[in-house]
């Protein structure tokens, strides 16, 4: 009796057996739905691709449904871009300049974003970093870092900053050699126009340069800082120019320039590099650089877009944007991550502050003109007003003959 339970027991044991590895096979052999793949172009290097791959691995980490394929384009990743989505085979998103949506958005390879925007998502981002990518009204791209200028000083040559751009002027009147290095074209300038209310075009791409007040205001300022600090260095035909060379060797002891200069010039000067927001024109009016930003578009040629938006909008948390700022050396869009680079700080609230650059593809001819204008009243001394009437009638001629993009 005892034998037959025995028996009875180890055959429903190995049946029990049998059958839960049978289960277990069973179990094992049904296929998960493979991930979702996103392809992302971008060119990044150094500090900023080290932020990218964190931010990849991580979202990756918390989102096994969907794989971020991305891939380094060498050259011209606009071009690149371009002819891939003609030939069909366009990645699903891509990081590139703010400054291209317009001409993308032209050419409908990018697709317009606010339908997936709500108020959570646009509150992670300043509100610059996101006219930087809107075009007639629409939002083409989800800003990830920005760039801008602001006043790197030597704090062995400097002691109390300026307190307005006329107390500035006075510390740096004829020194040898410029003891402020600052190039007379309109980008590095241009937060003195926008400072003073200046603006170039509106949301339709009309030009708001009919009236030439501030425009010759703005002129004049510059006038009157190349008459306390003039360039040494030009170069032949072209605008005003001038290299941080003086300011790296320690002979300077003001620079006009933007974050990516941050790490070089921290090599140099080391502990007596600081950096300070531009100080004010006058009383109310704020040095407003210009600002563009990095930002990811979504391909109109895409199938994968609600997957290529969340990746996008999950860089703008707060975490994300911190890497972006330590891992990334580059000022985060959004103003709740930690930035513990004291000096990358200022230039993250400066930007904040600052102008946004119209991606409007019609700005070429502005540039253009207002390049010749600095260059026509610092260097050769014209007349504010003139200039200002010049470079207006230049701009209309030039827009009225511009080529429209294929």
């Amino acid at each position: 009796m005892l034998r037959k339970f025995i028996g009875l027991l180890s055959g429903v044991i190995a049946f029990t057996a049998v059958f839960s590895f049978s289960s277990e096979t069973a179990r094992s052999v049904v296929a998960q739905p493979a991930p979702q793949v996103v392809i992302l172009w971008h060119n990044a290097s150094g500090p900023a691709l080290d932020g990218l791959h964190w931010i990849i691995n991580q979202y990756q980490t918390s989102h096994p449904d969907i794989q971020i394929v991305a891939r380094y384009i060498d050259g011209d990743l606009q071009t690149a871009y371009l002819n891939a989505f003609r030939a069909q085979r366009s990645p699903d998103i891509f990081l590139g300049e703010s400054s291209w949506a317009g001409s993308l958005a032209e050419l409908n390879a990018i697709i317009s974003v606010d339908a997936r925007l709500n108020d959570s998502l646009t509150a992670r981002a300043y509100p610059t970093a996101w006219q930087t990518v809107r075009y007639h009204g629409e939002t083409f791209g989800i800003p990830n870092s920005a760039e801008c200028l602001a006043l790197y000083y030597n704090s062995s040559l400097v002691g109390q900053l300026p307190n307005n751009f006329d107390d500035l002027l006075s510390k740096v009147k004829g020194k040898t050699p410029a003891a402020l290095n600052m190039a007379y074209d309109f980008y590095t300038t241009a937060g003195l126009y926008f400072g003073l209310g200046g603006r170039l075009i509106d949301d339709n791409d009309q030009s708001l340069l009919n009236v030439n007040e501030t425009l010759t205001k703005y002129l004049a300022l510059l006038q009157k800082s190349y008459a306390a600090n003039p360039l040494t260095t030009l170069l032949p035909g072209a605008v005003p120019t001038m290299s941080d060379t003086p300011f790296r060797l320690g002979q300077s002891a003001y620079l006009i320039d933007g974050n990516w200069k941050l790490a070089d010039l921290d090599r140099y000067l080391n502990l007596h590099l600081r950096v300070a927001m531009l100080p004010e024109i006058s009383n109310g009016h704020p040095w407003q650089p210009l600002v563009g930003t990095k930002a990811f578009f979504l391909s109109a040629n895409s199938d994968r877009l609600d997957a290529a938006f969340d990746f996008a909008t999950y860089a703008l948390d707060r975490v994300p944007q911190t890497v972006t700022a330590a891992l990334g050396e580059l000022p985060p869009v959004n103003l709740n991550a930690r930035v513990d680079n004291t000096l990358l700080m200022t230039f993250t609230k400066q930007c904040s502050a600052g102008q946004a650059i119209s991606p409007s593809p019609k700005l070429t001819a502005y540039w253009r003109a207002l390049d010749h204008a600095t260059f026509a009243v610092t260097v050769n001394g014209e007349a504010p007003d003139i200039t200002a009437i010049s470079a207006i009638n230049q701009i209309t001629v030039q827009s009225i003959t511009a080529t429209p993009q294929p």
